[in-house]
């Protein structure tokens, strides 16, 4: 759980080592409440691109993307939201 004064809660995942990615699935905590995030990877841990995620708030659990990147670091970002991961996987 993001501190509730926290105005852009994200978690930062480092894979260790670049690594081939092809997916991700994010369960966040009260998903009846639904969700709005975006996934950015990195090889670097300072520049970031697009993954996944979405503006629109669904209610949805687990929420899926995928897409075929090479990265080393993944960072989920909450947009809207209860901002709580009880579980993050990347594939």
């Amino acid at each position: 759980m993001a501190a509730p004064e926290d105005a852009t809660p994200f978690l930062q995942v480092d894979l260790g080592a670049e690594r081939d990615i092809t997916g991700t699935a994010a369960y966040f905590v009260q998903p009846t409440h639904g969700h709005a995030y975006k996934i950015e990877h990195s090889l670097d841990g300072v520049t970031w691109q697009p993954y996944g995620g979405h503006d629109d708030v669904i209610v949805r659990s687990p929420h899926t993307d995928s897409k075929a990147v090479h990265a080393r670091y993944m960072k989920l970002t909450v947009l809207q939201g209860t901002p709580g991961l009880w579980e993050f996987k990347v594939y």
